[in-house]
């Protein structure tokens, strides 16, 4: 049970790390589908949680937009931070450590 509610907030901090990534960069949700050849439709479900978003959407997103290591890791606190609430400190510590390491491989080509 543990594990899958780890992956749900995984899911859920990958939905609003898009979003905030997006937003910070001042782009739509439409610029966005369009340079990562994907659908509006399908940006604003990996926003909000409704579909799991694969690896590459956050790997091109990262690339298309040059987003840095420490911006990317800062933008994951602040989303950690906003949403301490929700989680317990296990939680948020596992996430976050998790977090990280994917931030790694999705910047891992620059």
């Amino acid at each position: 049970m543990e594990e899958k509610n780890i992956n749900y907030f995984l899911n859920y901090i990958k939905a609003l790390f898009l979003k905030k990534i997006r937003t910070n960069y001042g782009i739509s949700q439409r610029e966005l589908a369009i340079q990562i050849d994907k659908s509006e439709i399908s940006i604003k479900k990996y926003e909000t949680g409704k579909m799991n978003i694969p690896f590459s959407v956050l790997f091109l997103t990262t690339h298309i937009l040059d987003v840095s290591k420490n911006k990317a890791e800062k933008l994951l606190k602040k989303i950690i931070e906003e949403n301490s609430e929700k989680f317990t400190d296990n939680f948020k510590e596992e996430c976050l450590k998790k977090m990280k390491l994917d931030i790694a491989k999705y910047l891992k080509m620059k």
